[in-house]
């Protein structure tokens, strides 16, 4: 998804017929695409030439480890102070 977005595209589903499709949004300001060009500059391993698909094991994993840290970092602040 992100390496998509860095292209001005997005996956959309359909629900009503379960595809995938890559939607064009050309108005994108690139204000809001520059963090994650900037995530996948930083991203070990990670090819800008190659799409998702064709993105070596490296650059998967680490995104996978980026992901779970934000994960766990986003459920702790929803359940801050929910503690009995």
């Amino acid at each position: 998804m992100v390496l998509l977005s860095t292209r001005k595209l997005f996956r959309v589903r359909d629900w009503g017929t379960c595809t995938v499709r890559e939607a064009p949004v050309p108005d994108i300001p690139e204000a809001l695409l520059q963090p994650l060009q900037a995530y996948l500059d930083g991203l070990p391993g990670f090819d800008p030439a190659a799409l998702y698909e064709a993105q070596g094991a490296q650059a998967h994993e680490q995104h996978s480890y980026a992901t779970f840290f934000l994960a766990q970092v986003c459920f702790r602040a929803g359940t801050a102070g929910t503690e009995a």
